[in-house]
């Protein structure tokens, strides 16, 4: 059974981690689910375990500590805030999630990334550069508004109805077209 870590990242979108774990899981994936610490107040750990089957890692291993689950197969960040974006096309590993998306990056594993990011955000110089370097290294994108794969802004103040009309089986679809294309 392939496997895929769910990097979650604190933006409304993660309000729907659950439901993407959940649709991984029906399509035969198993889920470990990885929390920034800014996704904290948006999820509910007990919730995304139930929904994946296994607790979230957020926190590196202590040395001593044997190496956890098994070895992801790819990699869905669900949303990508500016922040994990900015980090992961800079190669940023300053938390457990940022490292296991950086490392998934340099093995050229399939990674999916929804960008939920604010006009403004969205209107900063150097999101351009880090979209078209992490596209150039095989991230695959969908936005969170219409499931296409050229994400565009979230007017500020729209997150309630892009949460709701966000449909978790067009990250399964751009998956499955990233691993087909391997």
């Amino acid at each position: 059974m392939p496997h895929c870590l769910l990097v979650v990242t604190g933006a409304p979108l993660t309000l729907r981690c659950a439901d993407i774990a959940t649709a991984l899981k029906q399509a035969g994936w198993s889920v470990q689910v990885v929390p920034t610490a800014a996704a904290s107040a948006w999820v509910n750990e007990a919730t995304i375990s139930a929904a994946s089957g296994q607790p979230a890692i957020s926190e590196h291993r202590a040395p001593s500590e044997a190496k956890r689950g098994e070895a992801p197969d790819a990699v869905v960040v669900a949303p990508a805030t500016f922040n994990t974006i900015s980090k992961a096309a800079l190669g940023i590993a300053d938390t457990y999630a940022h490292s296991v998306l950086c490392e998934a990056i340099g093995s050229g594993m399939p990674i999916v990334m929804v960008p939920m990011l604010n006009d403004e955000l969205w209107g900063h110089p150097a999101l351009a550069g880090h979209l078209q370097t992490l596209s150039a290294h095989g991230v695959g994108f969908v936005d969170p508004q219409t499931g296409t794969d050229s994400p565009l802004p979230v007017a500020s103040g729209t997150g309630d109805q892009v949460v709701a009309a966000f449909e978790p089986g067009w990250v399964l679809a751009r998956l499955e077209q990233l691993n087909s294309s391997r």
